[in-house]
């Protein structure tokens, strides 16, 4: 196989026809997107998994809890 018929293209462009430097500048640009959509989606995660870790306090549910009450146990986490 030669060189110009390789599937690789010279260093300093791309399919699109961009110089290296655009390319770079897209690429420095990019992350500052990217990082915040993930903070975003990232305080949604936090969130949830405060829920979660609330409803798992709870362990099987408040009517679970009150039933273990009656026979006079505690439940696990509350050991």
């Amino acid at each position: 196989m030669s060189e110009a018929s390789s599937t690789h293209g010279p260093p300093s462009s791309n399919e699109e026809g961009k110089p290296a430097s655009a390319r770079e500048a897209d690429a420095r640009e990019a992350p500052a997107t990217t990082q915040h959509g993930e903070a975003t989606g990232m305080a949604e995660k936090v969130a949830e998994l405060a829920e979660r870790r609330e409803a798992a306090k709870l362990g099987g549910g408040a009517e679970k809890i009150a039933r273990q009450h009656e026979r006079g146990k505690l439940t696990a986490r509350e050991r």
